[in-house]
Parts: structure tokens; sequence; C-alpha cells
């Protein structure tokens, strides 16, 4: 809307020669000074509308009036209606407010009727209202936001621009040239931008211009605009957003506001949605199924096939799925794993279940465009199904760069396929800059990205921006950053109010929220599309995925510097792709201030060294600190709690709620204080005396000294008369569990309790005690008030007076045996006052708990619950008592452990193992169960070398012989744990010690479970006595073979235990089979010799040892290759240099190949570049003969081994002393 300056009293056809010079000098310094003319979106659509009337505007700047056949239409309200003669057929309507002109629309034909401004009422000074509080609060914003330059420099204007402006996050704002372009981009398309670089208000502004364009054509049933999102916070924010950016009631409700889980409810409202991955899970367990990946790996590529065929799943990329899987196994994985995603998507589909992830409704054109937000979030099947819903593909997709939270994998390539394959053209609109952060922050964020490229090895899409950059039209400052220990002073940063917020992992919310004295605490996921002014990033690399990274960087030391590409093929690590981005996420909240509070550990230390620089670098080059000096105002918090409710952040508006008393939108003038007459109340210790309804044994004389009355004022020395009558606002009306809590909490933080206050509340009915009661039975943290002296004041009421004595006498005053420093570490992992009692096993407390309220199955911040505890330290009545009270059995704490798995306690006495697991398997539990980790209880006696459980849980009948998730039975766990005496009670147990693992174990996951050091162990199926063999346990391989175990045993190649003996150099091991009649010569289904594994990985203490024992060297397998020529092809130097010693008629030897030997030979004894070499020299000879015969040396100059096709082409006393000089001496 182009904004004119005009006469104060508006256009009332009464201009003086003096007020028009006015108006003209106004107009020529406003023109001189600026090229460009500003109008506002909101009334009337883009700059095409006026663009045609430049010339008439024009004289409108100029004043001539008489020309423009100037008419009043209206002059009632505040703001009176005028039209000008654009052309014979058209005319322009404007208005005039506080000395400015505003052009309003076009009105063809004088069909005055059909404008909305003058069709209805309320649409004029609805925008108006809003322009004279942007020009009240953003003047120069308004006025001058294409910038100004010196009078003389820019001389006289005789043109000017159109730009648009819009109204977005409280503020007025002008695009950039992208968004611009962005804003009439040709659909489908997709809109691709960092954090902050206005993707959603491009969004909001195209579903404007479509809405604009509908009603200008006075087309009352077209269909609505839909904005779409994964996220319902996003959806929320953007519907208020929009709210504030129109204001014409008929324009609002042309655009409707969905999560995907709306519309596909709206579209079926009987749909039953499944709980997604928790819902394949148990799929999964319940036909059995035993898959050589991770389920979640599996799901999140679910994810990705939902989008496509079989067929076409199967032609992705190396780069597009199955990353975790190696190059060649990849397309027999992919198979795998699209065969299993048939097969539970048609059990979704036969039992009326519908996964929104992966199989997602039709649509049928219902929306004239779709903007879809946030899409890197989607599913590639959303993704295909979201265009479904947009009439003629009219579809955005706004993707968002280093912002993917799930599976990592960038979308950017699947939307370009897919439209690919329909042979639709699929635009494409960067967004450069961000308005969001100020250029520190920006600072982090880059340095963030070169992290994220370093760990993952790259880019995760072609499209993916390589740095962030302050958009140039933003106005943002320089920004400040710090870096802090959690040992730091970070006092400046607690209750800060509305304007900081902090960003942490989901284990660590509630320490954040106690150690800020905020509820604005959010996970990534819960904070994207919010921004503050402050963000506080707390112990960000404090996951266990961080602690991978960390050693990753400890090899791989960080370097800045990256070249933006994708990552080589077999080299991306993308496990790390969310944990990266989570970072990146957190830190663009930032507007102004990022903080980050991580200490330098030894599971830390190398990111920290990667990131900190920056900051460093940051505090070097500032001068000054950005100070805040906050005022904790309710009314902002009730506004704060209403605005994360709208967003769908409900634990973050009940914790504000409750801290700080808003539950009432309307306040009265005294609360306009910066605390409210409740917080007052509960501030600071009043005196006593002085309360309404309270005497202090000691306050009667008033004539005390104020030392006296400072004595008797203290909380220890105070009897208090605790009145019922209170006329309090806090303690007369009826409180929510959440504000009672959140009162508590103010309470504790003070410096000397407040007794009168805390009475008052807790007394005022027998609903408050009741309620206060059960605040103190579920949150250990209110132990710490002073209950005693709460029962020393008069008049309490029945209720709070029982339920205290009973929990002092029962509870609280076994309490004083404890160090306090110990009550508080208990705290600190939010132990409940249950879990406290059942520990010790004090039973009545526990009822009395339970009789006031207590939740028996509480969670800890371990996830465990009482019963947890109670079976933990083996108190079995308490147990019963709990199983009694209701206590779930089936309850798992964060690992996904049962209260079976706490059973089998390291040092626990059998006995009560034995009575406890009776109990939880009479009482329903399967003590076969696994956690998260696929332990089961018996794996975990097995790991702790507990042989009184494994003894208890063959009584009650456990399955000694199942597999754990990653394929490896209770004998492998007791080999890997170094449990060797547990063999024998496996044994004894009937456990099959002669148990293959699966094939293809994932043994980087087991070693990570089980704690192990590095594990020289292969992923292939093994028997445990073969992974004794190959870890060189000799004492457990004679002790397996004592137990039964049979030592001729072979695996599915027919390699014998000397095979693996001396493929990993085991010549104690190779002794003691030959000792027990092992063929230390057998051969494998090759043909191969245990000689020939030795040789392959250069073990010649095993061949020195197979000589000894007079085993033959020279034998020669199926591919006409003998030990020695296989060090050859092996590169195993130190074998060849044992041979020649042993024998230099060796390197006279050719090896003589075919072309149908060669291709003959499993890829896993010959390379796809060796085999190419090898092809090349059979076509130079194999023209004149059928075979090819090399010598040693020219078989190891063919393979590219140099230094050893040299050395074979010496002299035998050559080849020993050069060897010597080479390898050392020989053995």
């Amino acid at each position: 809307m182009p904004e004119i300056p005009c006469d104060e009293n508006g256009m009332a056809n009464k201009f003086t020669k003096r007020s028009k010079c006015n108006i003209i000098n106004h107009f020529v310094k406003y023109v001189d000074f600026m090229s460009t003319v500003l109008f506002w979106r909101d009334v009337e659509g883009d700059k095409e509308l006026f663009s045609p009337y430049k010339k008439k505007i024009q004289q409108l700047l100029n004043g001539e009036y008489t020309n423009l056949n100037l008419e009043k239409l209206q002059n009632t309200g505040e703001f009176p209606l005028y039209s000008i003669r654009a052309t014979d057929d058209e005319r322009l309507l404007f208005t005039t407010f506080k000395g400015k002109l505003f052009l309003l629309d076009v009105v063809e034909n004088h069909d005055y009727h059909k404008s909305r401004f003058l069709r209805n009422s309320n649409v004029l000074p609805a925008h108006m209202q809003k322009v004279a509080e942007q020009l009240k609060t953003n003047k120069k914003k308004f006025t001058l936001c294409e910038g100004v330059t010196d009078l003389d420099e820019q001389g006289a204007q005789n043109d000017f621009n159109l730009k648009g402006i819009e109204f977005h996050h409280q503020q007025l704002i002008h695009f950039t040239d992208e968004q611009e372009n962005a804003r009439t981009i040709t659909t489908p398309a997709v809109g691709l931008g960092p954090a902050g670089s206005g993707k959603t208000s491009v969004a909001l502004s195209m579903a404007q211009k479509h809405v604009h364009q509908e009603m200008n054509n006075n087309d009352d049933d077209l269909k609505p605009v839909l904005i779409l999102s994964r996220s319902p916070f996003l959806v929320a924010l953007t519907r208020a957003e929009w709210m504030n950016l129109v204001a014409d009631p008929e324009m609002q409700k042309r655009v409707e506001f969905l999560t995907f889980e709306d519309l596909a409810k709206r579209k079926n409202p009987k749909i039953k949605l499944t709980k997604g991955y928790e819902e394949f899970t148990a799929w999964c367990k319940s036909k059995e199924i035993k898959l050589d990946y991770d389920l979640m790996r599996v799901w999140l590529e679910f994810r990705i096939a939902s989008g496509y065929t079989a067929e076409q799943y199967a032609a992705l990329g190396n780069k597009q799925s199955c990353t975790f899987v190696a190059e060649e196994k990849r397309a027999t994985a992919r198979k795998e794993i699209y065969d299993l995603f048939t097969r539970y998507v048609a059990y979704l589909k036969n039992t009326g279940l519908v996964d929104l992830e992966l199989s997602y409704p039709e649509g049928n054109e219902e929306f004239a465009l779709v903007l879809l937000d946030e899409a890197q979030d989607c599913t590639c099947d959303q993704l295909k199904k979201a265009s479904s819903y947009a009439e003629g593909m009219n579809i955005v997709y706004f993707l968002g760069d280093h912002q993917i939270l799930f599976d990592g994998k960038s979308r950017l390539s699947y939307l370009r396929n897919l439209y690919h394959s329909l042979k639709i053209p699929l635009t494409e609109q960067r967004l450069k800059g961000t308005f969001r952060c100020a250029q520190a922050v920006i600072n982090v964020a880059n340095r963030l990205i070169a992290l994220k490229y370093h760990l993952v090895g790259g880019a995760a899409d072609k499209g993916e921006s390589h740095h962030m950059e302050l958009a140039s039209t933003a106005n943002l400052g320089p920004g400040y950053i710090e870096w802090r220990s959690s040992a730091a002073d970070l006092s400046d940063l607690l209750q800060q109010g509305i304007h900081l917020a902090v960003v942490t992992s989901p284990e660590l919310i509630e320490e954040a929220k106690i150690k800020f004295g905020t509820p604005l605490v959010f996970t990534p996921a819960q904070i994207k599309g919010l921004e503050y002014e402050r963000i506080v990033m707390w112990k960000p690399f404090a996951s266990k995925v961080a602690m991978e990274a960390n050693k990753l960087l400890s090899k791989q030391p960080f370097i800045a510097e990256h070249s933006g590409h994708r990552a080589k093929t077999g080299q991306s690590r993308e496990e790390f792709l969310p944990f990266c981005d989570e970072l990146t996420t957190g830190a663009t909240r930032a507007k102004k201030q990022l903080i980050v509070v991580q200490d330098s550990t030894h599971d830390t230390e190398h990111l920290v060294n990667a990131v900190r620089p920056v900051f460093t670098q940051s505090a070097s080059t500032s001068s000054t600190k950005v100070e805040y000096n906050v005022v904790n105002k309710v009314e902002d918090w009730q506004k704060e709690a209403v605005r994360q409710r709208n967003l769908g952040n409900t634990q973050q508006a009940d914790d504000i709620e409750a801290r700080f008393d808003t539950s009432s939108p309307s306040t009265s003038a005294s609360s306009s204080s910066s605390t409210s007459s409740s917080l007052r109340f509960f501030s600071e210790p009043n005196p006593i005396a002085e309360t309404p309804g309270s005497v202090t044994e000691n306050s009667k004389d008033k004539a005390k000294s104020k030392s006296q009355k400072a004595k008797s004022a203290a909380p220890a020395k105070t009897t208090v008369s605790a009145s019922t009558s209170s006329t309090t606002a806090v303690a007369s009306r009826t409180l929510t569990e959440e504000q009672m809590l959140g009162l508590l909490d103010n309470i504790l933080k003070q410096k000397q309790i407040n007794i009168v206050g805390l009475v008052t509340l807790i007394n005022a009915n027998h609903d408050s005690s009741r309620l206060f009661l059960r605040c103190l039975v579920n949150h250990a943290r209110f132990i710490k008030l002073p209950v005693q002296e709460i029962l020393n004041c008069k008049n309490l009421n029945a209720v709070l007076k029982e339920g205290l004595t009973q929990i002092q006498t029962h509870f609280l005053g076994k309490l004083k045996n404890f160090v306090e420093a110990q009550i508080d570490k208990q705290i600190l992992v939010g132990i409940t006052p249950t879990m406290f009692a059942t520990t010790w096993g004090w039973d009545k407390a526990i009822e009395l708990f339970h009789k006031y309220g207590a939740n028996i199955n509480a969670k800890n911040k371990l996830g465990a619950t009482a019963l947890h505890v109670a079976v933990a330290n083996q108190q079995v009545s308490t147990l019963k008592l709990l199983l009694k009270l209701g206590a779930d059995i089936q309850a798992k704490d964060n690992t996904g452990a049962t209260v079976a798995h706490a059973a089998i306690f390291e040092n626990n006495r059998s006995r009560e193992t034995f009575e406890i697991l009776k109990i939880l398997k009479e009482n329903g539990l399967d003590l076969n169960i696994e956690n998260h980790g696929g332990i089961t209880p018996a794996a975990i006696a097995t790991i702790n070398g507990d042989v009184g459980a494994l003894k208890s849980l063959k009584r009650l009948a456990v399955d000694f012989d199942q597999l754990d998730q990653s394929g490896y039975s209770q004998a492998h766990y007791a080999i890997f744990k170094k449990k060797f005496h547990v063999l024998s009670v496996l044994k004894e147990v009937k456990c099959n010690l002669n148990q293959r693992c699966r094939d293809n174990v994932n043994t980087l996951s087991t070693i990570s479970r089980l704690e192990l050091g590095e594990l020289r162990i292969t992923n292939e199926a093994l028997t445990p006595i073969e992974a004794a063999v190959q870890l060189g346990y000799d004492e457990v391989v004679e002790k397996l073979v004592d137990l039964g175990v049979d030592p001729k045993q072979k695996n599915k190649l027919d390699n014998n235990l000397a095979h693996v003996a001396a493929g990993f150099g085991w010549p104690k091991i190779l002794k003691y089979l030959h000792s027990i009649g092992v063929n230390l010569s057998e051969r494998c289904s090759i043909g191969s010799t245990p000689a020939h594994l030795a040789a392959d990985t250069d073990k010649v203490e095993s061949l020195i040892v197979l000589k000894e024992l007079g085993e033959p060297l020279d034998a020669v397998n199926q591919y006409g290759i003998t030990p020695f020529m296989s060090a050859i092809w092996f590169n195993s130097q130190k074998c060849v240099d044992f041979f020649v010693k042993d024998n230099p008629d060796y390197i006279r030897i050719p090896l003589v190949f075919s072309r149908a030997s060669l291709n003959s030979i499993p890829d896993a004894l010959i390379n796809k570049k060796q085999l190419h070499i090898l092809e090349i020299k059979l076509n130079e000879q194999g023209k004149t003969e059928d075979k090819v015969s090399v010598l040693p040396h020219e078989l190891a100059q063919l393979l590219g081994y140099g230094v050893l096709s040299v050395m074979l082409q010496l002299s035998e006393s050559e080849i020993v002393r050069r060897s010597t000089k080479m390898f050392g001496p020989g053995t």
C-alpha cells in the first residue's frame, strides 16, 4: 500500500495554496530521498496492481489533484475514502491517516460495491489500526526501509519503484529479490533456505497473493489454500502469523492450516492411526522377525522406501539408501527391507490401521494451492501424496538447510526424481540470507556446518547451502556469543524472562529448568520454528552420539575448511546428520545472543576444541558485552503462556502457569507491577505479627526491639496460628496441581521460607491440604519443606494435621539419619518419596504415600519405577506390597529394562533373587524379555558372572538358547566378557554351547552395549568356540572341548578351527588342536588349508608352527594357488619372506590361470581392480594361448606390489639379505 504524505486534515476539497505547497514540498523531499514507494500487500496484493498507474500516482505525489478528478466517497468514521481517475474505466481508491495517503484498491467501471473496503465497513478500520500501531513502533522501518542517500548525491527523482511491504513477526518488512522471485514461482516448486531465511514468511505471502487474486476476481466458490506441515508447533505458529498479517476476515478464512494428521482425520474422521516405530517393533517381535540390521535403521529406511515402487527402490543410488550397509551388499539389503516394508504395510491394511509416515491417504485436489513447510522432515510418501491435495500440482515444498532432525536424508533429490519421472518441470528457488540471526550467531552456525561436513563426510545434498549469511536487508547488529563451563557464574542467565530460552536434550530438560529457573526449556525438535532474543545451549555434547562423534574427531582431527561436496561412496557417516542438524537448529533460534554451556571432558574435548574457537575469536574482537535488564512482568508471562499453548507446547505453557500464576488472563491494575500480588505474597518472609489472622507467642509485645522481632520471626522458633479465613487471592481459590507445584517451587527458592504464607496456602481448605499432601508424597524435592514447623502451627485442619503427622513419623523422621548431600543427589535424578522408602523397605510409609495420592508407577530420570528399586534392593515384602497397590509389572526404564532385569544384580543373594523372579513370573512378567539393546535377564546374569541367578532362572524355565537382537548367545556373552567360569554353569543349565550366532551380526553394537574394548572378531555366524579361537582365548578353547564341544566342527565354508587359529595367528591354539587330533592340513570348500589362511593374513607365526608340526606348506587349492602365491596375492610380505627363505625354488614356480579359472575365484578373494589387471594380462597373451602363466615377481608387479616384485627377482642370497634389511631378521 503506497504511503503518501497529505494534509493533516485529509482531502476535504479545500486546499489553500499554502497547504498545497506544503504537501508538494513534503513529497518532493520524500521522493528525492527515496526512489521507492512502499505499499502494504495486506491491503491489495502485488505491485502489478499499481504499476500501470505510476503516472497517476506521480501526479498525486506532485499535488496535481485537479487533473485527477478527485472525488470524496465517504466521510464517516476516522478514515475518509477518496478516489482519483486512473483511466476512463478505472479509479484508484485511497484514504488518509496522520498526514499520509494510503492507496487501497483499483475499482473498475465505478463498481464501488465490489470493493471490500466499501462492502464491509470493518475491513478498513482494522487495517488502519494496524497501520497506526506500526507507525508508532516502526516509523523508521516503515518509511525508510529502502535506506536513505544524501540529497545532493541522489538528485531529483522523476520516477519511482513500487515495493511491497508485509507485516511479519510484529514488524513491517520488505522482501529480498530472492524472496520476491519465490512469491511468483511456477509450481510445482521447491523453496530452499537456511534457518531464518524467511521461508514461512514467503509461504504466507504466496497464500496472501493467491487469495488476493481470487477476491479480485470476486469468485467466492474457489478452493482454499492449504499451509501444511508435519509439526503442530509450526502450524500453530504460522496460523498466528497469518492472523497478524491479514486483518480481513474474508481473507483469513480462505487459508487453512493443518498438520498431516489433521488433514488425514478430516478426510476420514474414523481413521485408526498407529504409534509409528513403536508399532513396528511390536510387530517384528510378534512375528519373531530377526534382521541383520538395527530396527531403527530399518524404520528410517521405510521412510525412504515409502515413496518408491519395489523396482524404483532397488534402483536407487548408493548415496540414496542403505548407506549403513556395505556397498556390495546394498542390493540384497534393499530387497530384504522392501519385502519387509511390503509385509508390514499389508499387515496395517489388514488390521485397519494407518501409519501416516508410510502410507498417507491420497487426496482429491481439495485445495487450490498447497504450501508444505519444513518439508525436509516428511517421508517420501508424504511428499508424493501431498501433491494429490493440490489442484493441478499447484504445490510448493519449503526445505530447510541443516535442519533434518529425523532420518538425516535430504528430500531435494527425491523431489527432483519424482517430478522428473512424472515429466513435470520442478522449479527451484534458493533463499540465501537469514533475517533472524546476528552475525556472531551466523559465525557459530557456519562452524557447526563445517563440523557436520567433517563428521558426516560431506553435504547431505548437492542443493544444500554450504554456509549461512546475513540477508542483505537485515539490520540485526553484530550480536554476542560466549562459551562457558557449567561451573562458571551463570547468575546473569537465571530467571531472565520471556526473551531467553534454553535448548538441551530430552534427558536434561528437567535439570535445565531447575538450573536456569525458567519454564522455557526446549529440545531442538520442540523449538524448531521459534526464535528468541537469547538462547542458552545447555550441555549440547552430552548425548551418546556426541561421544561417538568425539571419538571420531580424536582419530580424524577437525578441519574447518570444506568443499561442500557430497560424501564419497562408502565414506558417508549419516548417523551423525541428525545430531549435527540439532546443534544448528538450536543455535539458529538465537536472534542476538547465544551462550553455550559445555564442559571439556574426555568424552567431549575434541568436539569442544572444534567449535569453541569461533567463540574465542568473537571474544577477542568484541569490546562490549550485551547487557540485559529483565523485568519479569506477569502480563508478559501470561502472553507467553498463551503463545506456547497456541503453538502446541502444552508442557511449557503449564510450567509457566504453575510457576508464575498466569492462569487468569485478565489482571487488575495493581498487577501491572513487576510482581503479581500472589508472587509478592511469597517473595520474602513478612513480619509475622503483621499478618492478618496470625499471632505468634513473641509478637504480643509490640515494643520489643528490632532484633527481638527478627528473632521472633525466625521459623525455627515460631509457633503460628494458621487461620483458614485468610483472604489471600491464592489461598482462597481452588488451585490445580500444576499451580500448587509452581507455588511450592517458588517457596523453596526463597532464602528464608515464609511459614505464614506457606501455611495459609496449604491450610485454606481440605482440598488445598489434600492437594499439598499429594504434591508432598509425589515429589521428593518438597521433603525440604519445614514440615515439623508447619505442625507447630495452631488451627491446622484435620486433613493436613493427620497427614503431616503420619508422614513425619513414618518417613521424614527417618531421613535424619541420612546426609543431606546424599538426599540431594537422589532428588537430582528424580527419585520419588515412594522410591526412597522402597530402597529401605519402609512399607508403612509406602502405604501412607499411596493413601495420599502417590503415583506408584512414577519414573525417575532414568525411567525406573519403585518396582525396579524394590527388586534391585531385594526388598521382597515391599515388592509384594507395590504389586498389591497396583504397580505396573510391565514397566520399563529408559533402556527398556524391566524389573526382571533389575532383579539380576551383581552380588545379589541367590535365595532372594529366585524368590523375586518367581513372584515376577507368577504376576505375568516374561523372564525372556529383552531390553532396548536386546539383552535378556539371563544375559545380564551371564555378563555379571552371577551363577546363582543363572540357576534361579533355569528353575523358572528361562530359554537360555535365545539369541539377542545382535545375534549372540549366552555362551558368546560369557566369552566376550571373560566370565569363563560361567561356561560350566551354562552347560549345567542345558545351554547349547555349539549354537552359532546369526550371520552379519552387529559387532559394533555389541561392543557398545557390553562396554567392551576392541573386539577382534568377524561378523560371520560363529559358534562360541570359533569366537574363542578368533580372540585367542586358548584356555576357553580347552574348557569348551572339556565341556563336550566338538573341536572338529566346521563353518559354512568348511573351515575348521585350525583354519581360524592360523588365520588369526594363534600358534598355541594350533598346537593344542594338533594334540587332540584336529587335522591342520584340512581343506575347506575351495581347497585352502590353514597354511593358506595364515599366508592370506600375514601370520608368519602360524606358518612356523605348521612347519614345526610337519604340515605341508605347498598344497594347491582348487584355483591352483599355493600358500606362497596366496601370500603374494594379499601382499603378505613377512610370509613371502618366510617362504623364500624356506624354499628358494618358490620364486621360479609360475602361477598358471585361464579366463575360466579367473572368473571362478570368489569376490572375497579378488577385488575388481585385481580382476581387471589379470584380465588385461589374459587379453595380451590369450590370443595365442588358452592359459597364461606368470612368475611370482610378475604376479606381484601386476597386482601393484612393486617392492615385493623387485625382491622376488633377486637371487636367493640377495633375497635373504634384503629381506632381513627390510623386514627384520627371519625366524
